[in-house]
């Protein structure tokens, strides 16, 4: 069970490290914020890793889904089109859920 933040270049599709293209073609989900932005990076890298959408106008319904999947062995990358504000906002959002949910 791992769940990757990957950061994901804002403009230039250049700008991303070699170990992030690495994870994303690794993972069992990508988990991004605007599959239209996020698909073009993905095209741009031959990454054929299925993707989700995942932004805060469904994330509340989904951490449930995707915390049962993580407990199951999943690998999952979150990306975001805005840097790293949305992990910033999906940690503080999730942080008592999730600690909850691996609380043994």
């Amino acid at each position: 069970m791992k769940l990757y933040l990957v950061p994901t270049p804002i403009g230039n599709l250049e700008d991303i490290s070699l170990r992030a293209i690495r994870i994303l073609k690794e993972v069992d989900l990508i988990l991004a914020e605007d599959t239209r932005t996020s698909g073009k990076l993905l095209k741009h890298y031959g990454i054929e890793t299925p993707m989700q959408s995942h932004h805060m106008h469904n994330e509340h319904r989904m951490v449930d889904q995707i915390i049962t999947r993580l407990l199951n062995g999943a690998v999952i990358a979150l990306i975001s089109d805005a840097t790293l504000c949305h992990f910033r906002s999906w940690i503080f959002d999730h942080k008592s859920l999730c600690a909850k949910q691996y609380s043994y």
